[in-house]
């Protein structure tokens, strides 16, 4: 396999996508249906929630190079999105690995076939 190309992390999977910038993993289909719909479903919640953190602390960061002396509640209001943007990051990533390791259990011991 050539390094333009992501591989399913499910061991033996040979489905593989075009390689993205924005992620390093990657669960294909047929694996992604093995995980529970509410698992899922907390997954892409918690990715938006950090899409919009992550936006709401470039949208401060905008404010504060437009403005010429940065005020001291700027850069309050910045630390306490940034608290949030990285909670959020955590807290999606963790719900990442949580479905990786449930499309791998089921792949190999669930009886669930492709």
């Amino acid at each position: 396999m050539t390094a333009d190309r992501l591989q399913c992390v499910v061991p033996f999977c040979r489905r593989t996508m075009r390689a993205n910038s924005s992620f390093s993993e990657w669960i294909c289909a047929g694996h992604w249906r093995l995980i529970d719909r509410d698992l899922r479903r907390l997954h892409t919640k918690a990715s938006r929630a950090f899409r919009h953190a992550e936006a709401e602390c470039e949208a401060i960061e905008r404010e504060g190079r437009a403005m010429r002396e940065v005020p001291p509640s700027l850069f309050a209001k910045l630390s306490k999105a940034a608290f949030r943007r990285e909670k959020k990051l955590r807290q999606a990533h963790r719900l990442w690995e949580r479905c990786k390791r449930q499309a791998i259990e089921r792949a190999f011991g669930g009886g669930e076939g492709l």
